[in-house]
């Protein structure tokens, strides 16, 4: 179980905090993997986003599919701290 910084489209991972073995599973994602979250019950698909064109990665989450329209739904929950956890890594 962790926390982030609800304050984008993405889940910025300098936001997260959590566990020392989830930060570093984040990190470790490669651009493009899935991973299943669970936040305020709901359990989505999220993907590690692309690696900028210069080659340095983007270290950020970014809502999948069905996704998108929960994580709309938490705009208004913008500036504040959400819960999460991987159920799915």
């Amino acid at each position: 179980m962790g926390t982030f910084l609800n304050n984008d489209d993405a889940i910025w991972l300098k936001h997260v905090n959590a566990d020392p073995n989830t930060i570093a599973l984040l990190h470790q994602l490669k651009a493009g993997t899935k991973l299943k979250i669970e936040i305020e019950g709901f359990r989505g698909d999220w993907a590690r986003m692309a690696d900028g064109k210069d080659g340095r990665p983007t270290l950020g989450l970014k809502p999948v599919g069905e996704t998108w329209d929960f994580w709309k739904s938490m705009k208004r929950r913008r500036g504040e701290r959400i819960s999460f956890r991987i159920v799915d890594p």
